[in-house]
């Protein structure tokens, strides 16, 4: 009897903490198979890492479990079927979930783009909605979509603000943009949709000239025809052939100083690996050279470098065996995985500060409000802040290769973050620009592209009459001088004309005349000595 009333005291007291327990439900709906960073299969292990060390650390607080809507039919298998399949998620409100007021449910996106029915469902049911794919800044207006949040790794939009900052700094306001068109990435097509849409390009206060690159592109032309109106050149395309572009660059000596390339990257994208000189062939010396005058701007990441390997190797772990991810060697967990990590973490801070707090969590636009200007701490991820708009802000760099050769890959020389208006300076490095005076170049050269400024030609004609004016005035010296020589010459003959020489005194000949009718003795005695010199 004694043993039956200690359990049931037990009993009593367990169920009382039990139901104080938050329930949450995570919801989340992408792509099944593996076929984009975001998908599931490669984001999934940092839903998993981050719930289950909340569970442990917040075990008195809440619980937490997540749901991945289900996909018998594999009806969510590219980009375009996360659009068009938000029935899912009705069904499972809807169905599934018996009972709104005991779970809290929070819906999680994955899909490729950021969506208004997903945004719209979450206004309706009035709970939290996070994307966690690309974040396009479309949602951004709280008075339409209060309960929205965006808290994938890569802001499109911060790409536009950098491309016009890096133009600002540098000032300039005419350059070009190569693309590739081949469909190997689609990241160079959303770039194109960036920086056409850009606010300074539209207004012209950036001349922005567009060069397509075909699937099989005859680079020495495109080079030719970029060389007539730019010399600032920003590109977009896989790393093979951003290689390719470069060393065709720099056999047609457009990579000199005169030039600037910036190649504008995805973090960790899947094809082709990172952008690098590097390819152990035999066109690598001239590719390290060429890369001295390219840039990459990329969004860029502040992890503590020892702790984020561990936690990738968690991850690397769980993809093998809940959902049956081999990573090849040298590849990893993106960090679409780890943002997935970030994400659990600031919600179980959120929630435990909303909850004791006393406000409603299952009031989906107060809870996305306790988001908003705030920073939160994710560990070996540094700190995450999400601004007004709910939006997160991360770090955007531009990086140089350096001057050695065993610098493979890109440091940071500049960086953009929420906390600065402008570019900052790196701590990593420092840009050093090989102008004459170590400035950045001129987007456009002193005498034009084709050598046919004004001022160039002025220039050039001004030196043509000198060297002329110089050429004939050094003949016409020459002229008169010989002239005055000529005439010296002459006068001089001419005032002694009389003296004879010797031998014009002495001639062994001398003709006498034949008529002697009016000479004397005396003459012909005269006449006698003279023959006889």
């Amino acid at each position: 009897m004694r043993r039956l009333i200690i359990v049931v005291s037990f009993l009593i007291q367990a169920y009382p903490a039990i139901d104080c327990l938050l329930n949450v439900d995570l919801l989340i709906y992408g792509l099944r198979p593996a076929v984009m960073l975001e998908s599931i299969p490669l984001s999934g292990p940092g839903f998993d890492v981050g719930i289950e060390e909340i569970n442990r650390d917040y075990s008195d607080v809440l619980r937490i479990k997540h749901t991945y809507i289900s996909d018998e039919n594999h009806d969510l298998s590219e980009c375009d079927d996360t659009s068009a399949h938000f029935d899912k998620i009705s069904n499972y409100y809807y169905g599934s979930l018996q009972n709104h007021s005991e779970v809290l449910l929070i819906l999680m996106h994955l899909g490729c783009t950021e969506t208004r029915v997903f945004a719209q469902l979450s206004r309706e049911w009035n709970i939290l909605a996070v994307s966690g794919g690309l974040t396009y800044s479309t949602l951004r207006d709280m008075n339409f979509y209060p309960s929205t949040l965006a808290t994938g790794p890569v802001q499109l939009q911060l790409y536009s603000v950098m491309f016009e900052k890096i133009c600002g700094t540098f000032e300039w306001t005419n350059v070009g943009f190569a693309y590739d068109t081949s469909g190997v990435l689609p990241w160079p097509g959303m770039m194109h949709d960036i920086f056409t849409s850009n606010g300074a390009v539209r207004s012209g206060r950036i001349l922005l000239q567009m060069f397509a690159i075909a699937p099989k592109p005859d680079l020495p032309d495109l080079l030719n025809r970029i060389s007539y109106v730019s010399r600032v050149i920003f590109m977009s395309g896989t790393p093979i052939l951003i290689r390719k572009l470069m060393i065709a660059a720099w056999k047609q000596n457009m990579t000199s100083s005169e030039y600037v390339w910036i190649t504008v990257d995805f973090p960790e994208q899947s094809v082709g690996g990172p952008v690098t000189w590097y390819q152990n062939d035999t066109d690598d010396e001239i590719a390290f050279r060429a890369y001295g005058s390219l840039m990459q701007m990329i969004t860029c990441y502040d992890h503590d470098v020892k702790t984020n390997i561990l936690l990738k190797r968690q991850f690397r772990q769980i993809a093998e065996d809940l959902y049956g991810v081999k990573y090849a060697n040298g590849q990893g967990p993106s960090e679409f995985t780890t943002s997935s990590y970030v994400v659990v973490k600031m919600l179980a801070q959120v929630l435990n500060r909303t909850i004791h707090a006393n406000i409603d969590v299952f009031d989906g636009r107060m809870l996305a409000a306790q988001f908003l200007n705030k920073s939160f701490s994710a560990g070996s991820m540094g700190e995450i802040f999400i601004d007004d708009s709910g939006e997160r802000q991360t770090k955007i760099c531009l990086s140089v290769f350096g001057n050695w050769m065993g610098a493979h890959f890109p440091q940071r020389a500049m960086f953009l973050d929420h906390t600065q208006p402008n570019l900052q300076n790196a701590s990593e490095i420092t840009i050093q620009w090989n102008t004459p005076d170590k400035k950045p170049p001129a987007d456009t050269p002193l005498c034009g592209y084709l050598g046919d400024e004004v001022r160039c030609r002025t220039n050039s004609l001004g030196t043509t009459v000198t060297v002329i004016v110089v050429a004939a005035a050094t003949v016409s010296f020459c002229c008169l001088t010989a002239i005055f020589w000529c005439m010296r010459t002459h006068r001089l003959t001419h005032d002694i004309w009389w003296r004879l020489q010797d031998e014009q005194l002495c001639a062994s000949t001398v003709p006498i005349p034949s008529v002697h009718s009016h000479f004397t003795d005396s003459s012909f005695k005269e006449l006698d000595e003279l023959e006889q010199c």
